[in-house]
């Protein structure tokens, strides 16, 4: 009896604290790079494009294993994640920017997937979040079509408050950004 009376109260208290999982909640995007100055761009021009193709503007639901309250963001993802990119770039060298009247290489960004998924198993819980981009880039003698993913996985007891999933939402897009400033065949492809 002691033990259903100790897990009754254990689901009440649950219930009680992961309360605010069923309140929708508006992101603030703001993802933080750490690239390294360099000269490897060497000054050459690259207009960067962003589009975002994701299937859903949803990035997932609160709550362990729920689909009542949608996690979302006011902002346009696509201006976010192009300076992003044109700071990183311009980081390492290039002459990055959002737009030009001379032909230039055009590195074309397409945002594929941010989404933050929960999973409840007995007692333990787990947040996944998952972003993905493609880059497409071409000149006269190569063509360069690359997927990046990156993933965060965490267990939990109960349901992330607000600046939890916050953060581990721009956690996810930092690494996936990171991930396509850190490719070094990209940026030699860039460069020349």
């Amino acid at each position: 009896m002691k033990i259903f009376i100790e897990s009754a109260c254990l689901a009440l208290l649950a219930a009680l604290v992961g309360g605010c999982a069923w309140v929708p909640q508006k992101v603030t995007i703001a993802p933080q790079l750490q690239v390294p100055a360099s000269n490897l761009g060497n000054g050459a021009t690259v207009v960067v494009k962003v589009l975002d193709t994701r299937p859903s503007l949803r990035i997932g639901y609160r709550g362990m294993d729920s689909k009542l309250a949608e996690i979302t963001t006011d902002q346009n993802l696509a201006p976010i994640f192009q300076q992003k990119i044109i700071q990183g770039l311009t980081q390492q060298g290039f002459n990055a920017v959002a737009s030009s009247d001379q032909r230039t290489r055009v590195l074309k960004i397409e945002i594929r997937a941010l989404q933050y998924t929960t999973d409840m198993d007995f007692w333990k819980g787990t947040v996944q979040t998952k972003a993905a981009i493609q880059a497409y880039w071409k000149n006269e003698d190569a063509i360069y079509d690359q997927l990046y993913v990156a993933e965060r996985k965490e267990t939990a007891v109960e349901a992330p408050r607000a600046k939890t999933n916050a953060q581990l939402i721009n956690g996810v897009i930092s690494d996936v950004l990171q991930r396509l400033l850190g490719d070094q065949k990209l940026a030699k492809l860039l460069a020349n």
